[in-house]
């Protein structure tokens, strides 16, 4: 359908997505040409986060056949972009660590592993807030509800009292 409507967006997504499943089923092959295919899509109508997306998932990929050198190197590619989100670069460093660690390379995977931790508990607690908030809004929200039914039902109350009195 998204290739009818030429929607190349969600045809790089869709791309990504398959090459994401088939890696989980460790079909790596295909996992590869998909990456591939929507590197060219994301490429072409220059999607800047779609491709940050995918280095991600190549440096997983890399890291799932143990080609812990390639995860590293997309990984500290993606690190220069000041455009990275600060929920893809808790991914980026948790990635990070654990090629590190596969490399024996334990002084660089645990300071990843602190800057993964470090942000995932900052992500956490900045979702907390928008909770919080959330359910404040709606608290408040519901509280002024329950008030101005209560004035219209007095309201309402009056206006009866008044029209029995005539």
């Amino acid at each position: 359908i998204r290739i009818e409507f030429g929607d190349k967006q969600g045809i790089g997504l869709t791309y990504l997505n398959i090459a994401n499943v088939h890696k989980n089923q460790k079909k790596f092959k295909d996992a590869f040409e998909y990456y591939n295919k929507c590197y060219f899509i994301f490429k072409e109508i220059g999607n800047k986060y779609g491709l940050i997306t995918l280095k991600i998932a190549l440096s997983d990929y890399y890291l799932s056949i143990k080609e812990y050198s390639k995860s590293i190197t997309q990984i500290e590619d993606l690190l220069l972009n000041e455009q990275i989100m600060p929920s893809d670069l808790s991914q980026a460093y948790h990635i990070l660590s654990m090629a590190y660690e596969n490399t024996n390379n334990y002084k660089q995977a645990y300071q990843n592993q602190k800057l993964y931790l470090a942000l995932k508990d900052s992500l956490e607690n900045e979702e907390n807030v928008k909770k919080i908030l959330q359910i404040q809004l709606k608290y408040e929200f519901d509280k002024k509800e329950k008030e101005l039914e209560i004035i219209r039902e007095k309201q309402r109350l009056n206006d009866m009292v008044r029209l029995n009195n005539r």
